[in-house]
């Protein structure tokens, strides 16, 4: 690659454009030029960030010599139409998987199925059940989920540091602290003109429940999702007393490590709480083992209960035995983006000069 063509970025699920979110900015520090693109919550994200964004309807692929999109589940789909008119325009392309599920719903629109040049996904979990679900392996490359890149640079909690998080939990000496992480589940499903597979504050509840019938010293806090309010939790502590909001002031990842354990049902936080290598214990209550996206599930690194009246003998287990580990990640999946990226360039311009 003689020079750096300028990229298009395209993104619309949060998920996805989260992830595009170390890869622009790693783009931004090599000077390599793009333009970004985006829709639904990227755009408000990407928006929020102070860069210059335009509307993903608006296809422009003309003055660019590659693409890197997200991927997304919804209405408009986006990235497809991009990956379709880069192809038409023999533009390389590269898609970036950011979570381990719906592989094939994600290029599905319309009844037609648009695949990328190269798909960048997150680990060998990803990778071979893209290749159960009829992927080709060849186009399948490891390169982490860039949005867990932050993660590296996490170090442990001191033990001065882990007991001040505590305090400021409202967690007393001798007491075990587990963290229930909300997902707005039924604001999703609502948006979706669906029913919701899991209520998440009847799987809050329930787990309330389970503390007040063990009768042990653990104190319940909970991490509303940025998309919830806190008035959503008003009847939270009613049945379980030491149970409450943790304060805005705690960050989440200090949050994770000084719990613990860290409970939920299946959001990406959970899985980035076994990245830092959390106890983790994964409710979901009436979802069967093939509904369920959490990865950290299928790869043995959290627990799983899939019914209410299992979830007091499981929370005792996931608080006394161990479970293997995940690897750290590295911090260079936005690195291993870009490269790849640079690869799929070069191969074009080889194909077009010996053509």
């Amino acid at each position: 690659m003689s020079s750096k063509p300028r990229l298009a970025i395209v993104a619309g699920d949060p998920g996805g454009g989260a992830a595009l979110v170390p890869v622009v900015e790693l783009l931004d520090a090599l000077q390599w030029p793009c333009h970004l693109y985006a829709y639904a919550e990227s755009l408000d994200n990407w928006t929020a960030r102070g860069w210059p964004v335009r509307p993903a309807e608006q296809l422009q692929v003309d003055s660019i010599g590659g693409l890197i999109c997200a991927t997304s589940v919804n209405a408009q789909m986006y990235e497809l139409d991009w990956l379709a008119a880069a192809r038409a325009k023999g533009i390389p392309s590269l898609a970036v998987l950011d979570f381990w599920s719906n592989y094939l719903a994600r290029f599905q629109k319309a009844g037609q199925t648009t695949l990328p040049d190269a798909l960048a996904v997150p680990d060998a979990l990803a990778r071979e059940e893209m290749i159960a679900a009829g992927f080709d392996a060849a186009s399948l490359h490891i390169t982490g989920q860039p949005a867990l890149d932050r993660l590296a640079s996490i170090m442990p909690l001191s033990p001065a540091r882990r007991r001040a998080l505590r305090e400021a939990c409202g967690v007393r000496e001798g007491q075990q602290l587990a963290l229930w992480v909300s997902q707005p589940l039924r604001m999703i499903a609502q948006r979706l003109g669906q029913p919701a597979a899991i209520d998440e504050q009847q799987a809050c509840l329930a787990l309330e429940q389970v503390l007040a019938q063990l009768g042990e010293p653990i104190a319940l806090r909970v991490k509303p999702h940025p998309r919830e309010s806190r008035a959503d939790f008003a009847e939270l502590g009613q049945v379980w007393p030491d149970s409450r909001l943790v304060p805005d002031s705690v960050l989440a990842h200090e949050l994770l490590i000084c719990a613990d354990i860290v409970i939920g049902i299946h959001s990406m936080m959970l899985f980035e709480a076994c990245q830092l290598g959390c106890r983790v214990l994964s409710y979901q209550a009436g979802l069967a083992p093939e509904d369920d996206p959490l990865p950290s599930n299928r790869a043995g690194w959290s627990w799983r209960c899939a019914a209410a009246e299992a979830l007091p003998a499981m929370l005792k287990r996931a608080l006394t035995e161990s479970l293997p580990r995940p690897p750290k990640p590295d911090g260079q999946a936005a690195q291993r983006i870009i490269e790849q990226m640079a690869y799929q360039i070069t191969a074009q311009e080889n194909r077009q000069e010996s053509a």
